[in-house]
């Protein structure tokens, strides 16, 4: 009887151990495609402020495409560092 529960109680543990670990997998990845996601979205956006500025159009037009994604990437690294 002690055996039987002991083999079950090692079960449990090895799922809950691989449970973990497929977590943490998946927080990597997911974090991974997050950064990427945003650098790209970054880039992009200076890529348009820098053509709007290239053909000549208002100062306002290249200032709105890199204003928000521009504003979130540092409210984002000041909220890292609380």
């Amino acid at each position: 009887m002690a055996e039987q529960e002991q083999k079950h109680r090692h079960a449990l543990e090895a799922a809950a151990i691989q449970t973990q670990q497929e977590t943490v997998r998946l927080t990597a990845r997911d974090n991974i495609v997050g950064m990427v996601l945003g650098f790209l979205a970054l880039a992009g956006s200076l890529a348009a402020a820098v053509w709007a500025a290239a053909t000549g159009a208002p100062w306002q037009v290249a200032l709105g495409f890199i204003g928000l994604p521009v504003t979130i990437v540092v409210v984002e690294l000041v909220r890292r560092k609380r």
